[in-house]
C-alpha cells in the first residue's frame, strides 16, 4: 500500500490497519492506547475563498504537524484517513500524557498561519476528539475505538472547534431516556453511510404536550423514560436508539432496508402502546397509554446525506400524524409495506382511512385480510 500522494503520511488503510494492530497488542499486554482523530477547521471556506492550492497547504501543515508529534512517542503512528480528517495513534502512553501531546498538535497548527498567493496569513486551526483503552463500558473493538473518537471530534466542533475533547459515555447519552444524544447519532449515520446503507425511523409522542399540561412535567419525563427503555430493549442488538429533540426519537438500523424498519417500528410501536405508564393524580393511581406515530426511509434511495434523509422520515412521520396518529408510515413514494406485497398509494390512503374509522392498525387490517385469504384457499 503506498502513502497519502498529498502529506506523504500513512494512508486510510493503512492506519486502521495500524490501529487494530495496536489495540490488539495493548488489550494482549495490558497497556494503555489512545487515538486522535483530528479535522482540519473550516477546509470548504479556505478553498473557496483562496483555492484548492491553499487547501491542499492547510492539510500538508496539519500533516507536518502530526508527523513531528508523531516521531516524538515510540510506535506512535499518524496517516489521513479523509479529506481532511486525520488519525494519530499514541501506544503505551497514560491518558493524561497522550493528551499533552495531541493539545501540542493543536497548539501547533494554530501556532502556524497559512500563507495563501493572494498575499498575507490566513489563521487556521483543527478540533480533535479523543478515545483511549482501557476505556468506559469494558473491551472495545477497533471499529469503537475509532466511532468514539469521532464523537469526541464532534462535540469540539460543535463547541466552536480548535479544541481538544475526550470521548465520555456519560455525556454520549442523554441523562434522561439514556438513549444517544443527536451527535451521537450523527456519527453513526456517518458510520452507516460509510458501510452502504441502511433505514431511520424516526418516532414521536402522540399527544405529548397534553400529557404534560394534564399530568404534570414528571409524568411526561417518565413517558419520556419508558419510552427509551422500550426502545433500548427493542433495538440494542441491531441498531442505535437516540433522543433526537424533546419527543422525538429516532432509531438507526445498519443494513436494514425501508420495508424491515418499517415491521420492526410496527412492532415496537404496539410495544410501547401495551406498556402503560403508572402515573399518580392527587391520591389515586393510574394507568396512562402511551401512543407514538412514526415515519421510516432507508438510504441512500430515501435521502444521500442525514439532511434529506431525515426530511423524508418526517414527511413519513407527519403524514402518520395526519391519518390519525398511532401508527407507522413510510414516504409516500415507496409502495412497498411487507416482504411480500406491493401496494399502489391509493390502496395505502384506503388502508390509512379505514385504519382510522375501525380504531385498528393497518398491520392489523393487513394481517386480518391475509388471513381471510388463506382461509378462502384453505391454505
Amino acid at each position: 500500500m503506498s502513502p497519502d500522494e498529498l502529506t506523504g503520511l500513512l494512508s486510510r488503510a493503512e492506519m486502521l490497519e495500524q490501529l487494530k494492530n495496536a489495540l490488539a497488542q495493548a488489550s494482549r499486554l495490558n497497556q494503555p492506547l489512545v487515538a486522535a482523530y483530528v479535522d482540519c477547521q473550516h477546509l470548504l471556506r479556505i478553498n473557496t475563498e483562496y483555492g484548492h492550492i491553499a487547501g491542499d497547504g492547510f492539510i500538508q501543515l496539519v500533516g507536518d504537524v502530526l508527523r513531528r508529534a508523531a516521531a516524538e512517542v515510540e510506535q506512535a503512528a499518524t496517516g489521513r484517513v479523509g479529506g481532511d480528517e486525520f488519525l494519530l495513534i499514541l501506544p503505551g502512553l497514560p491518558l493524561e500524557q497522550a493528551l499533552a501531546v495531541v493539545e501540542k498538535v493543536r497548539a501547533g497548527v494554530a501556532s502556524r498561519p497559512l500563507t495563501v498567493q493572494q498575499g498575507g496569513e490566513v489563521p487556521v486551526s483543527v478540533s480533535i476528539g479523543v478515545s483511549f483503552f482501557p476505556g468506559e463500558g469494558g473491551s472495545l473493538t477497533d471499529e469503537e475505538l475509532l466511532r468514539r473518537a469521532y464523537e469526541a471530534l464532534l462535540r469540539a466542533k460543535d463547541e466552536g472547534g480548535n479544541r481538544v475533547r475526550v470521548y465520555s459515555e456519560i455525556e454520549e447519552r442523554d441523562p434522561l431516556t439514556g438513549t444517544l444524544k443527536r451527535a451521537s447519532i450523527l456519527a453513526r449515520f456517518e458510520q452507516l453511510a460509510g458501510e452502504g446503507g441502511g433505514a431511520l425511523i424516526n418516532l414521536d409522542i402522540d399527544d405529548f404536550l397534553s400529557i404534560n399540561q394534564q399530568f404534570g412535567r414528571y409524568t411526561g419525563d417518565e413517558v419520556l423514560r419508558r419510552i427509551g427503555r422500550v426502545l433500548e430493549s427493542n433495538f440494542k442488538e441491531i441498531g442505535y436508539v437516540g433522543r433526537y429533540a424533546g419527543d422525538e426519537f429516532v432509531i438507526l438500523l445498519p443494513g436494514a432496508s425501508a420495508e424491515t424498519a418499517f415491521v420492526l417500528a410496527e412492532e415496537v410501536r404496539r410495544a410501547i402502546q401495551d406498556t402503560p405508564v403508572e402515573v399518580r393524580i392527587g391520591e389515586q393511581n393510574t394507568s396512562l397509554t402511551v401512543h407514538v406515530s412514526g415515519g421510516v426511509a432507508d438510504y441512500p434511495s430515501g435521502g444521500s446525506d442525514w439532511e434529506n434523509l431525515f426530511r423524508r422520515s418526517d414527511e413519513a412521520l407527519f403524514r402518520a400524524k395526519r391519518l390519525g396518529r398511532n401508527r407507522i408510515c413510510l414516504p409516500v413514494s415507496s409502495q412497498m409495506v411487507t416482504k411480500t406485497s406491493h401496494y399502489t398509494q391509493t390502496q395505502l390512503e384506503k388502508l390509512a382511512d379505514l385504519a382510522k374509522r375501525t380504531g385498528k392498525t393497518e398491520a392489523y387490517l393487513l394481517r386480518e385480510a391475509l388471513d381471510d385469504l388463506l382461509s378462502k384457499y384453505k391454505v
